[in-house]
């Protein structure tokens, strides 16, 4: 009986001193929901080429937007340019798909889901996502809320960019 107290207290520490780390990020484009898979496959197979991806937050190598895929994250952040790996997964395609952190090399736990919803004259993107963190990264949380502001800042540039060459107004 003791053993299973002990098991049940060090799984509510644990989950007690986690902190979550929610984001949410809604944009409204003139871009086709094939025009925003496609891009999105390139710049998760290697974002150096993309014109979608806000490659000044950071860069992307992997497989792309394929399921079971691993694409690996280099954020740049000064002198500190940390890579993670992510899981692609629950792919349907021209809608939605999600991404895991891998927790062999992330400081947090969970992902995002990325939605493409399609309202006829218009589709909305929508990134949605949710990290659990170690209490005592608050320094890793506060990179986060910054680079997450610069990274949603630059993406809304990047589909302005597109939607100059790929809408018609």
């Amino acid at each position: 009986m003791m053993i299973i107290f002990q098991i049940i207290m060090s799984a509510t520490v644990s989950f007690s001193e986690s902190v979550p780390v929610e984001f949410n990020h809604t944009v409204e484009t003139c871009l086709s929901a094939q025009s925003l898979w496609s891009h999105f496959d390139l710049a998760l197979t290697n974002s150096k080429g993309s014109r979608l991806w806000p490659t000044k937050s950071s860069k992307v190598q992997g497989s792309g937007v394929s399921e079971e895929a691993i694409i690996n994250v280099t954020y740049k952040a000064g002198l500190f340019s940390p890579t993670y790996s992510y899981r692609v997964s629950n792919i349907s395609p021209l809608e939605t798909f999600t991404y895991s952190a891998v927790p062999e090399d992330h400081p947090f736990e969970g992902g995002a889901q990325i939605d493409i919803i399609d309202h006829g004259e218009y589709r909305e993107l929508v990134w949605d996502g949710l990290y659990q963190t170690p209490a005592n990264a608050r320094r890793h949380r506060r990179f986060f809320k910054k680079y997450s502001a610069k990274f949603f800042k630059q993406l809304n540039d990047n589909i302005g960019q597109l939607e100059t060459v790929e809408c018609s107004f």
